[in-house]
């Protein structure tokens, strides 16, 4: 609930530059899939994805990570992350909208084809997908919105600080990755699709 002050004072001119920022309270809660779910992205189906907006946040990424072991040489878990949004936004920064995106299941599969080598000599175990949900200030969304490429001729962006005296980016990011990471076992119907889905099936799931 603090408000944060950061102040650099420059050791030889003396110039001093300053900037502010309120740090993400949250808490930043997933309601859908809940923890008693078991994963279930399937190509050709649009996914939702159910949240509360955190306090003081504005622009949301979620990322998807899928874990596996590799046999016969099982050492530690594998894993490849997929984003699957970093654009959502919040309208209201008091915390608590229900969110609701969607995002289609087929993105997962392609991203394990372009990650996982194909190899006939191993053999892959699907493990579980955590959500690993964040999200940034609002400043954190003006800049992102300013510094994207330019879909238009004109290629100049302006630049944007929200530093005094300086330029530069103090703000907030929080994520789920701590406290209510979403982690999901593996669902049969999952399962199937890895090993039948054009993405997946030479991968040995």
């Amino acid at each position: 609930n603090y408000i944060y002050k950061l102040i650099i004072t420059h050791p030889k001119s003396g110039i001093t530059v300053t900037g502010r920022t309120a740090l993400i309270v949250g808490p930043l809660t997933i309601n859908t899939p809940n923890f008693l779910s078991k994963a279930s992205i399937l190509p050709k189906k649009v996914i939702p994805l159910d949240f509360l907006s955190a306090q003081n946040g504005r622009r949301y990424q979620l990322v998807l990570r899928f874990k596996y072991i590799e046999y016969p040489n099982v050492h530690d878990t594998l894993y490849v992350d997929w984003q699957v949004f970093n654009d959502v936004v919040s309208i209201r920064l008091i915390g608590g909208d229900d969110m609701q995106p969607t995002y289609q299941g087929d993105g997962l599969y392609s991203a394990l084809k372009s990650k996982i080598p194909v190899n006939p000599d191993i053999t892959r175990h699907a493990i579980s997908v955590d959500y690993l949900l964040s999200v940034g200030s609002d400043d954190l969304n003006t800049y992102m919105n300013v510094t994207a490429p330019s879909t238009t001729i004109i290629q100049e962006r302006p630049s944007y600080t929200d530093i005094s005296n300086g330029i530069g980016l103090f703000t907030g990011v929080y994520d789920n990755t701590k406290k209510s990471v979403r982690h999901l076992a593996i669902g049969t119907a999952m399962l199937d699709s890895l090993k039948t889905n054009q993405n997946t099936a030479n991968l040995g799931f």
